[in-house]
């Protein structure tokens, strides 16, 4: 008798735990008819429907999909056979996704070919936005019952961008995967009395694992020249004061320092953006106003006694002397003369005016002198002129 009442104590735990469990299952995982429980994620895959389908094509089996692939077990007769899915990839985070490369990784038959439609390498998905695109399947033979399972995997990486700012030495960057990026780069540009730096950009394909090496130019505050070529200026002169020139900003593939150092290895050089010229300011017949820096010539300088902006073969002259005395040099802006000179500086450095910026190994290179409108650091607005210390940013805009 006993052993009966516990016998039926130990059924009724079973069918109450079965009836928990049960419950539990069915109120926190909901799984629908495919079995699948769908986790959200900032990008995934949301939902993969056939669009169309002709030529005697149907599903062998249904279609599927998970975070990032999808699955079809298709049969086409021949090669008048076609069947469309359509893809929604749903971008649920804060940040910008980018699809980097689509990933075979089931095809079961050789003769049944794809094609993506309206997605490409390099797309950008933005914050909470949802994309659709299209998978066309096609057979490459006549007369021929083919049928097959297709798993395609789809990659898509964080909108990646990276921004250094002035240190005052060298930095460098290690690509973190292959593909083609994006390099914006701003002078520097004397905070009193001088030109403001320019903007130069250009696009640049890049292996993975690859060094960049990055020198930002300084906006200098006194006579002092800016890091990275800045020409100092003279101080207190009587009733006015020189500046010093802004310093350029350079990114290269070696680590030779600063822009100076690269006079004999200019194909080491990616890009530079030019500094501005200094100037003075004050009260009296020695005022002179520094050339903007960028372009790929530097402005002159404005005022009494201004120097002229460099070019992409030579420094600027100095604002009171000759070509040869003293004049901006590769990388290196001149020194103010002792009485009534500016400076400035960059990819050559400007007597005065202002450096000029270097495009010629980035892919569609682009410069906008420091007088001019060009992008803010941040890139949502517009400014015209760097002024303070230089700036850079590098993104990545697609996979190789």
């Amino acid at each position: 008798m006993e052993n009966r009442k516990l016998l039926i104590v130990v059924v009724l735990l079973v069918v109450l735990c079965n009836s928990i469990v049960y419950s539990a299952l069915n109120s926190e995982m909901l799984i629908n008819g495919d079995a699948y429980v769908r986790v959200k994620s900032d990008i995934r895959i949301t939902d993969l429907k056939l669009v169309d389908q002709t030529g005697g094509a149907y599903e062998t089996y249904n279609s599927d999909y998970s975070k990032n692939t999808t699955s079809m077990q298709i049969t086409l007769p021949s090669s008048e056979s076609v069947m469309i899915y359509e893809v929604t990839v749903t971008n649920n985070g804060s940040n910008d996704y980018i699809f980097t490369e689509l990933l075979e990784e089931v095809c079961s038959n050789d003769n049944i070919k794809y094609e993506l439609i309206n997605l490409k390498e390099g797309d950008i998905l933005n914050s909470n936005y949802s994309k659709t695109f299209q998978i066309k399947l096609t057979s490459t033979v006549s007369n021929t019952m083919n049928f097959g399972i297709i798993v395609l995997k789809y990659n898509f990486i964080e909108s990646m961008e990276w921004t250094f700012s002035y240190t005052g030495d060298v930095q460098s960057f290690v690509v973190p995967t292959s593909g083609n990026y994006k390099l914006e780069l701003w002078g520097g540009g004397p905070s009193l009395g001088g030109g403001a730096g320019g903007y130069s950009s250009g696009n640049v394909n890049l292996s993975s694992e690859q060094l960049l090496y990055i020198v930002v130019g300084e906006g200098p505050i006194n006579s002092t020249g800016g890091y990275n070529g800045g020409g100092n200026g003279n101080g207190n002169l009587g009733n006015f004061y020189v500046t010093g020139g802004g310093g350029a900003t350079h990114i290269s593939t070696t680590n030779r320092g600063i822009l100076k150092n690269y006079e004999n290895f200019k194909d080491e050089i990616l890009i530079v953006a030019a500094g501005g010229g200094g100037g003075t300011r004050g009260s009296g017949n020695g005022l002179a106003y520094g050339g903007a820096g960028g372009g790929l010539v530097g402005l002159n300088g404005g005022g009494h006694h201004y120097g002229s902006g460099a070019t992409q073969t030579a420094g600027g002259v100095k604002a009171y002397g000759s070509a040869t005395d003293n004049a901006g040099s590769f990388g290196k802006g001149s020194d103010a003369d002792p009485l009534y000179s500016v400076n400035y500086t960059r990819y050559y450095g400007g007597g005065g005016g202002g450096g000029s910026s270097f495009v010629d190994n980035v892919i569609n290179g682009v410069t906008i002198a420091g007088d001019s409108t060009m992008p803010s650091h941040d890139g949502l607005s517009t400014m015209v002129g760097n002024s303070g210390h230089g700036y850079v940013k590098i993104s990545f805009v697609y996979k190789n």
